[in-house]
C-alpha cells in the first residue's frame, strides 16, 4: 500500500509498504480521509512526540474491509471513525480513569502506523461505526471534536455565561458550536482571517471580531461587563493564550486549547491572575468522548457544511501539511484514493 512515512523531522516520504496479517482483535480500515491536525505540522517540525518510522495521521474514517476472528461487533463494508488513542488500561493514571495521562499511551498515526495511507490496521475497540449514509470525509472530523469535548468539560460553561473563542479554524468553530449546545449566552470569536470570521458568524456567532484590532478585547470588555466568563484558546500560539487572559473578568476560566512549540511561553500578570481569581486550565486527549463526537455529528448536531476544506491525495502530503500550516483553509484532508 502507498503511505506517508515520517522517518525524522523533515523528512515525510511517499513508500510502499506491505500489510501485515491481522490479530484476532484488530480490523482492516480502507481509508477514505484523513484530517491534517496540527500536531502532525509539529511533528513534522520536530516540535512533537512521534516515534519513527511511523506513518502518521490520527484524524480518519473508512470502510472495514477485513476483521479479525474474534471481532463481534463489526464486519466488513462498515463505516467507522477511529479513535487513535490506546491505554494501557493497567498503569497509576489508568486505575484512575485518567486514561489520557495514560503512562504507556500509543497512538495510531504517531506511535502506530497510521491513516495517512490507504489502509490502517487498527483494534477493532478503537473503532466507532458511521451511518452508512454520513459522508466519511466529516467522519475524519470525529477526533478533533472529541477532544473538543474534553475542552469543553474542562471549561464548565454554564447556561448564559458568555464565552470567547480565540481562533476560529478547525477547532475554535468546533468550540463555537459546542459552547452554543451548552447553553452559551453570548459568544464572541476572535481571529485574524476574514473568511473564518465569515464563517463563525454563519454559525451563529453574536460578534466576531479581528484578534489583531487593537479595539477588539475592549469591545468584548463593554458587551461582556468587563471580560467573558469562559475563554477558550484555540490557536496554540503565545499572542493568542495572552488574548485570552486579557479577554478575562473577575471569576473567569481560561481553557489553553491549542497545542504550541515547545519554546512558546505567554505572559501572565500575577497580580492580576490574583485579583481576577483566575481559573486557567488546559485539555489534553480525549478521554471517554470519542461516542459522543460520533453521536453528535451523526446526529447532524454540528454543522461542518459552512467549512472550508482544502483536499489533497497522499502523494501531496506535504502540500497538505503546508496548507495546514498557514491556515488557508478551516480544514486540510488528506484523500488517499
Amino acid at each position: 500500500m502507498k503511505a506517508a512515512q515520517f522517518n525524522q523531522p523533515r523528512d515525510l516520504q511517499i513508500v510502499d509498504r506491505p500489510l501485515r496479517a491481522l490479530n484476532n482483535d484488530e480490523v482492516l480500515v480502507q481509508i477514505a480521509a484523513c484530517g491534517v491536525c496540527g500536531t502532525d505540522v509539529h511533528i513534522f517540525a520536530g516540535e512533537a512526540h512521534a516515534r519513527p518510522p511511523v506513518i502518521l495521521g490520527h484524524e480518519f474514517a473508512g470502510t472495514i474491509v477485513e476483521a479479525g476472528n474474534q471481532v463481534r461487533e463489526l464486519r466488513a463494508g462498515d463505516h467507522v471513525a477511529v479513535d487513535p488513542n490506546i491505554a494501557c488500561g493497567g498503569c497509576y493514571y489508568c486505575h484512575r480513569g485518567q486514561v489520557n495521562f495514560c503512562e504507556n499511551l500509543r497512538a495510531l498515526g504517531v506511535d502506530i502506523d497510521g491513516g495517512f495511507a490507504e489502509f490502517v490496521i487498527a483494534p477493532a475497540k478503537q473503532c466507532y461505526k458511521l451511518p452508512e449514509n454520513f459522508p466519511l470525509e466529516f467522519g475524519a472530523f470525529a477526533e478533533p471534536l472529541s477532544c473538543c469535548l474534553r475542552g469543553l468539560e474542562r471549561a464548565v460553561i454554564q447556561p448564559g455565561q458568555s464565552v470567547a473563542i480565540v481562533g476560529a479554524g478547525n477547532i475554535g468553530l468546533l468550540m463555537l458550536q459546542l459552547a452554543r449546545i451548552a447553553g452559551a449566552g453570548a459568544i464572541f470569536v476572535l481571529d485574524p482571517l476574514a473568511s473564518k470570521r465569515a464563517i463563525a458568524t454563519q454559525l451563529g456567532a453574536e460578534l466576531v471580531l479581528d484578534a489583531n484590532h487593537p479595539a477588539a478585547v475592549q469591545e468584548i470588555a463593554e458587551q461582556a461587563h468587563g471580560g467573558c466568563d469562559v475563554v477558550i484558546e484555540c490557536v496554540g500560539k503565545a499572542e493568542a493564550a495572552e488574548l485570552a487572559l486579557a479577554l478575562t473578568k473577575r471569576g473567569s476560566r481560561v481553557v489553553l486549547f491549542g497545542l504550541a512549540a515547545p519554546e512558546a511561553y505567554a505572559r501572565l500578570n500575577l497580580q492580576t491572575a490574583f485579583l481576577k481569581e483566575l481559573t486557567i486550565l488546559s485539555s489534553i486527549l480525549n478521554p471517554f468522548t470519542f461516542h459522543r463526537a460520533v453521536d453528535l455529528l451523526a446526529q447532524g448536531k454540528i454543522i461542518l457544511a459552512p467549512f472550508s476544506l482544502n483536499r489533497f491525495p497522499l502523494e501531496k502530503i506535504g502540500e497538505a501539511l503546508e496548507s495546514t500550516r498557514k491556515s488557508l483553509a478551516v480544514k486540510t484532508l488528506v484523500l488517499p484514493e
